[in-house]
Formats: C-alpha cells, sequence, structure tokens
C-alpha cells in the first residue's frame, strides 16, 4: 500500500513538473509580443515652422500607453553627430507627441527611441525642410540605428553603467561588438571598454571615470563585414 502512494506522489510531481515545463516566460505566462512604433511626421516642412513628431505604440494590436521612455532623435541626413533630442508625451491610445523647429532647409531624419515593457525599438523617418539640399555622403552601415543611454547624474571614482541598444535593417542587432572609446580634448590616451551584450540588441558597458570634466564618447559597433558604425557623444561628469 505503501509503495503504491508513493508511485502516485512520484506521478503527481511528473505532472506538476510537466506544466511548469510549457510555461514560456519566468511568470508562467505566454511570452509577450513585440512591441510596435508606427512614426507619423509631415513629409515636407518649412523653415521655423513648428512641426508635430508622433508615434503611435502598440502591442499585439493594442494601444500601448506605458512607455518607460519616448523622445525623438532628429539630425541633418549624414550628419548624427548634429543630433538633438525632442522629449515626447502621450497623447491618448498609444500616440506620443512632440514639437520642434528647423532652423535651415535639407533633408532630416527623425529616429523615435520607444522603450516600453522592458523592450526597444528605434523606427525612423525622413523630413525634407524647406528647398532641401544636397548633403556630403558618409558611410552610416546598411541601415543601422545606435542609441546610447547615460545615468542622468555621472560621478568621478563610482563605477557608472551605460546601455547601448543597436537596430540593423530595423530588427535588434546580436552578436554585434559594442565599445566605448572615451577621450577628453588635451588629452592624447583614449580608453577602450567592451560591452556585454544583454540580449535583444541591448549592450551594456561599465565604466570608472578617474575625474570631473568634459568626456567624449564614441560608441563602435560592428559585426563582421556586414557592420561597422558608431556615433559620437558628449557626457559631463561631476
Amino acid at each position: 500500500m505503501k509503495k503504491a502512494w508513493m508511485i502516485l506522489i512520484g506521478a503527481a510531481i511528473m505532472l506538476a513538473a510537466c506544466g511548469q515545463g510549457n510555461d514560456t516566460s519566468s511568470d508562467g505566462g505566454e511570452m509577450q509580443k513585440p512591441i510596435d512604433a508606427q512614426i507619423d511626421i509631415p513629409k515636407e516642412a518649412d523653415k521655423g515652422e513648428k512641426v508635430t513628431l508622433a508615434v503611435t505604440v502598440t502591442q499585439d494590436d493594442k494601444a500601448v500607453d506605458d512607455a518607460g521612455e519616448l523622445e525623438f532623435e532628429v539630425w541633418p541626413k549624414d550628419k548624427k553627430e548634429d543630433s538633438k533630442m525632442v522629449e515626447a508625451k502621450h497623447d491618448k491610445e498609444g500616440l506620443y507627441k512632440g514639437e520642434t523647429t528647423f532652423d535651415q532647409d535639407g533633408t532630416y531624419v527623425v529616429q523615435a527611441h520607444v522603450t516600453a515593457r522592458d523592450m526597444h525599438t528605434m523606427p525612423k523617418e525622413e523630413i525634407t525642410i524647406g528647398n532641401g539640399g544636397d548633403h556630403e555622403h558618409h558611410h552610416e552601415g546598411s541601415d543601422t540605428s545606435i542609441h546610447f543611454m547615460a545615468p542622468e547624474e555621472l560621478k568621478a571614482s563610482q563605477d557608472e553603467v551605460f546601455t547601448v541598444h543597436v537596430e540593423n535593417d530595423k530588427k535588434p542587432l546580436t552578436g554585434a561588438e559594442v565599445r566605448l572609446e572615451i577621450s577628453q580634448e588635451g588629452v592624447e590616451k583614449h580608453e577602450w571598454i567592451d560591452g556585454t551584450e544583454k540580449g535583444n540588441g541591448e549592450y551594456e558597458v561599465k565604466h570608472t571615470f578617474p575625474e570631473a570634466g568634459e568626456y567624449m564618447v564614441k560608441v563602435h559597433v560592428t559585426k563582421g563585414d556586414e557592420v561597422h558604425d558608431h556615433i559620437m557623444e558628449t557626457v559631463k561628469v561631476d
């Protein structure tokens, strides 16, 4: 009789384990569907005109109203080093909006940086201001997007963590080599720090600044022969 009870208990444990094994996420629910973001901006606008930048964020065709971070990055085409950030606020039903003006004619890139529900996406579109204009072409990879995220306050002699999100052809870039090249004006020595891949196109880089000051941070992203791109950022350390 005792043996029969032990067999029944063992079978129950196996069934419970099998049930847990069928879960597709850590909380026992189904794996989250990816977020989707669609930019809505005018194709053309006049110099000095106030332009509304909009993006609609959804997940499984349902509005996402709780994005943790959402901002637009705007730069003259082929001159990403001159980019500026535009804050976006939730309007309604997954729609987020920001406003900006353009001081010069030309073609500009507008990219939305969307972080929601532990996922990140970076769609982008172009807008022509005034008569447009010709721009010198610079190689920026096949279609690579790099978003560098730093803490709001940086302190000298303190461990700091930077996050880099990378997309290629509108998909998270995995298996890449992400490195930060850190330098200061007038200082010949450059420091190189390797990043650690966290998954889904996200990379983490840790660094301790030896002293306060302004630092230039060049983010390098490479993957074989298909991707070789970089962006330049400036950070202030107190």
